[in-house]
Formats: C-alpha cells, sequence, structure tokens
C-alpha cells in the first residue's frame, strides 16, 4: 500500500512496481495532485496507471489537511484488518508531524513497525 504523495510514498510504490508486487493506493482525496510540477503529476498517473487498485479516501472539492490523516489510518486500520500487514516508514524521530501521527497509530493499534530511517542514513 503506498498513500502516493511525493518521495517515500511513491519510492514503495514504484518498489512494489519493480517487484511485480500488487499496489494499492490509499489517496487523501480527489486531485491531491493539482498543485504539484507538472512531472510530479505525470509521475503519480504513471503510478496509479500501475496500481492494481486505488482507493480515494475523500471525494469532493472541500479539502482538509485531516484528510492526509484519514488516509493514514485507513491504511493502518487496512493492514491490520489484513492480519498480515505492516508499516514500511520513513521516520526522523521527531514527534510531530504526519509520519509522527501514522507512527503513533500504528503503535495503538499494534501494527508491526519497520522504521528504514537508519537504513535510508546509511545510504
Amino acid at each position: 500500500m503506498s498513500g502516493g504523495a511525493q518521495g517515500w510514498d511513491q519510492a514503495i510504490a514504484h518498489a512494489a512496481i519493480r517487484l511485480k508486487i500488487p499496489l494499492f493506493c490509499v489517496l487523501p482525496f480527489d486531485g491531491m495532485d493539482r498543485k504539484w510540477p507538472e512531472a510530479g503529476r505525470t509521475r503519480f498517473s504513471a503510478i496509479l496507471g500501475r496500481a492494481s487498485k486505488v482507493h480515494v479516501c475523500h471525494t469532493g472539492k472541500v479539502f482538509r489537511a485531516s484528510q492526509y490523516i484519514d488516509r493514514d489510518r485507513y491504511m493502518v486500520d487496512y493492514a491490520k484488518g489484513a492480519g498480515r500487514g505492516m508499516l514500511l516508514a520513513l521516520w526522523d524521530g521527531v514527534r510531530d508531524g504526519g509520519t509522527w501521527h501514522t507512527v503513533n497509530y500504528a503503535w495503538a493499534k499494534e501494527l508491526e513497525m519497520k522504521n528504514m530511517w537508519t537504513d535510508w542514513q546509511a545510504g
């Protein structure tokens, strides 16, 4: 599963595509890429085109920052409910922001987590 955001989410999506692992994209809202540069929108569109499943948490034209948290909770709940999921995070240890909220929620739900931060920094 990938949340589709630029950076870590898309790196995970690309890895799934290259490894031929079914990709499930979970998006916070319709048009999440509308303010991205053209290259980012093109890359995002290509990822969605290769996904085996796409779920949009919020439809419509109203945007709220909380929609990102809703997406992340959906992914944690889905992984936990599937009974075979885990969170693969790139978290720098700062207890603030979206990644922290997701990590903290995963801990509360007792979802297994692997933080790739140290491996990523090591190159």
